[in-house]
């Protein structure tokens, strides 16, 4: 089912639609990286969720959050709670912090409550217990049995023993338990034998860059404080590193003798005890980048990209998130066979496992690295940077088999999730081209390319309905692609059509399902370097950002896009000129917007393209609006509506005339203000089509006539600002207000 498919134009999806939805609740220590991998993988997993369930909402409880942890979760659709509780509060205490924080937030029926190992767990359990109807999920992240009493000293045994016993306990009594990856679901069957099930994480969406190949830039990430060294091996990294190096020195090898380590976790403590490793292993001083641990993964994957090859030789590891994140980024990778990420490998065979070098890490007892796994790995890197760029091919190869051959991405998580625990999830015409093997362009029969030309001219067809504003029919047939099979090996046409569902929800202010359709062909295309529809995509975004009031959010966006632009995708250049110009006249910096404004208009005019003509006049009636300009304002909304009236696009004509409303009422000219907008809703009434957000705009410009005639009725001011107040936009309430105690005319935000 597509999200629209629920959608008539009767019952929009509005944010108070959203508060009435049964809620899944993930619990977690900290919003984003923070604090490690298992923040990271759910974090990832919410997001995920957010765009994929249909009938829920998803709701993220951490122990505190920041007002950016808040904007940053409520921007991917996820409604963060923050229990502002103290570090080291009592864990059973957190279940009624959760309940009281829910019932103060309004938020009543909660159908899962999902946790995190023995981490978040319990909490999940607790709440379980408390809130009568509901159920509860854990997921595995590691195996006590496997590590923790090697770890440890035999003193711990007991405290080890309980610490087992209570991460058995937990995942028994869990109504449906997750494991992430292989090693680990093999663990969670042996505890509990009913609804159990295996997630992988998503690859990183970043399209791979390929690093300086010509000297060996190695990197080791994770937590690497000293009571990791056995498990996470970094002495055993430094040391092969080392070893490397010392016979790039030797041999005068250029690519070895110029390397360099990154290790990102390490304390400083342990940096001074990894140093003298090195150098005693060098015979000189190496040259070691070290870093403690960091939550920026912006940081983190720029980083790791960087780097020509990773390092994850831990002596065991439920899955290895940092070494997933390296194959995700295309950066060739030195594996140990004890993880659940090789064991992944392994399980898929042939390509998978040949594109990445594992050696079986021994380990020794009291964290120093063993001898044998310091010559193994050395082994590696000499092997991987004899021939760097092949390596790196190699792994470029590995992330396409396993992001579009084998689907692993934070989608197919959340939808694996979701169907487990028996939660209605959205499908869109992307879903068809997972797993498809990517584009099959050298593989298609002559029947299949005619269908797909077909499919394009049923594309072509949709967007002469959606320009007209004919949104339902476009709608309709963009659903008619559902019937056509040849999608799934065309990943360019699936991608155009979603961006047009999408478009139309926006149209339709359908906010979250168009904000979780665009984000979803945004990482789609970003992920094959597709700019031009990844542009496209995000100037939806742009667009719902401005019309929900969010002005600096759409600014910010708006230059990030047209710096894309520029690099890679100067046809999409004036197109986000006009968006940048209408994102900085809402946010009140109105010069710079007629800077840009102009510059749009002037490439349309050496074009010859009308419509885009139309739209930058459009732009540039905005700048001079919300600058306080009126007379010329007057001029371009006046020239944009008649160039759109006349090449029959809809959408501009409609924003051209509100804008034109607003700049007469600005001027005092009511009669020309109330004049203009009668045509309009004579242009609309005789469409017959749905335009929510346009026919509020003009409801409001009446009302406000009104007010400044002395006739308004508040009855008729209070359901406006209701009917704003469904689609999330807050700032009529103000308009009003403002205008009724001191008669102040300020342009409407719009």
């Amino acid at each position: 089912m597509s999200v629209i498919q629920r959608l008539t134009p009767q019952s929009p999806w509005t944010p108070n639609t959203m508060k009435k939805l049964p809620v899944v609740a993930v619990i977690q220590t900290a919003w984003g990286s923070k604090f490690g991998g298992i923040n990271s993988f759910s974090t990832e997993l919410c997001r995920a969720l957010a765009e994929t369930l249909i009938a829920h909402r998803i709701v993220c409880v951490c122990l505190n959050a920041s007002n950016e942890d808040h904007a940053n979760a409520r921007g991917s659709g996820v409604t963060l709670i923050s229990l502002n509780v103290p570090d080291g509060k009592g864990a059973e205490e957190i279940p009624d912090n959760i309940r009281a924080a829910f019932h103060k937030s309004e938020i009543e029926h909660v159908e899962w409550w999902i946790g995190h190992d023995v981490i978040t767990g319990p909490h999940a359990l607790g709440c379980k217990e408390r809130v009568q109807g509901s159920r509860a999920a854990v997921l595995m992240h590691m195996s006590y049995s496997d590590y923790a009493f090697i770890k440890h000293a035999p003193e711990d045994a007991a405290i080890i023993a309980q610490r087992t016993e209570a991460q058995r306990t937990t995942l028994s009594s869990a109504d449906v338990g997750f494991a992430v990856g292989p090693l680990l679901f093999d663990r969670l069957i042996a505890i509990r034998d009913r609804a159990s099930f295996m997630v992988v994480p998503g690859l990183v969406d970043l399209a791979p860059t390929l690093a300086n190949p010509d000297r060996l830039h190695a990197i080791t990430f994770g937590r690497f404080d000293s009571s990791e060294s056995l498990i996470k091996q970094a002495p055993l990294v430094v040391a092969a590193f080392a070893r490397a190096f010392r016979i790039g020195v030797e041999t005068n090898n250029l690519t070895l003798k110029g390397a360099r380590l990154r290790l990102i976790g390490t304390p400083n403590e342990v940096i001074v005890q990894l140093r003298a490793l090195a150098n005693l292993e060098a015979g000189r001083v190496v040259n070691i980048e070290a870093h403690d641990f960091i939550d920026d993964k912006a940081q983190l994957q720029r980083l790791l990209h960087e780097c020509n090859i990773c390092l994850m030789l831990s002596w065991h590891e439920g899955f290895g998130l940092s070494g997933w994140e390296a194959v995700g980024s295309g950066v060739p990778l030195i594996v140990s066979r004890n993880s659940g990420l090789y064991q992944l490998l392994h399980s898929l065979g042939g390509a998978a496992t040949g594109c990445v070098t594992a050696i079986d890490v021994r380990g020794q007892a009291d964290g120093q690295p063993n001898q044998e796994d310091i010559e193994a790995a050395k082994a590696a890197l000499l092997t991987v940077s004899a021939d760097i760029r092949k390596a790196q091919k190699d792994a470029i190869q590995l992330r396409h088999l396993l992001r579009f051959t084998h689907a692993f991405t934070w989608d197919r998580a959340a939808r694996d999730v979701a169907i487990a625990l028996g939660l209605q999830i959205t499908t869109t015409l992307l879903d068809s081209i997972s797993g498809a093997g990517g584009n099959r362009e050298n593989q298609r029969s002559v029947s299949e390319s005619a269908d797909i030309e077909t499919a394009r001219r049923v594309i072509t067809s949709a967007d002469s309905h959606y320009q007209c504003g004919e949104y339902i029919q476009a709608l309709e047939t963009i659903e008619s692609l559902r019937g056509y099979a040849c999608i799934s090996h065309a990943p360019e046409l699936a991608l155009d059509a979603v961006l047009k569902e999408a478009e139309i929800c926006m149209r339709l202010s359908r906010y979250p399902p168009a904000m979780a359709l665009v984000r979803r062909v945004a990482r789609e295309a970003q992920d094959r370097s597709d700019w031009l529809r990844y542009i496209r995509a995000l100037q939806v975004e742009n667009v719902i950002l401005r019309d929900q009031g969010h002005y600096a959010d759409a600014v910010t966006l708006a230059r990030k896009l047209l710096s894309i632009a520029e690099q890679k995708c100067q046809d999409r250049v004036d197109s986000v000129l006009r968006d940048l110009a209408r994102s900085l006249a809402l946010a009140g910096l109105c010069d710079e917007a007629v800077v840009h404004g102009m510059s749009a208009f002037e490439a349309a005019k050496n074009k010859g393209d009308k419509i885009a003509e139309a739209k930058a006049s459009l732009a540039m009636g905005e700048a001079h609006r919300h600058g306080r300009n009126d007379a010329s304002a007057i001029r371009s909304y006046s020239e944009a509506r008649e160039i759109s009236r006349r090449a029959g696009h809809v959408d501009c004509f409609l924003w051209s005339a509100l804008g034109l409303s607003d700049s007469w009422f600005l001027q005092g000219e009511l009669h020309a203000s109330a004049e203009t907008l009668d045509q309009l809703q004579s242009f609309l009434r005789n469409s017959g089509h749905t335009h929510p957000l346009e026919a509020l705009h003009i409801r409001l410009s009446l009302c406000a006539i009104q007010i400044a005639q002395g006739i308004a009725d508040d009855e008729d001011i209070r359901t406006i600002v209701s009917g704003y107040s469904d689609l999330d936009i807050s700032w009529p309430a103000e308009y009003f207000q403002l205008l009724q105690q001191s008669g102040a005319r300020i342009p409407r935000r719009f």
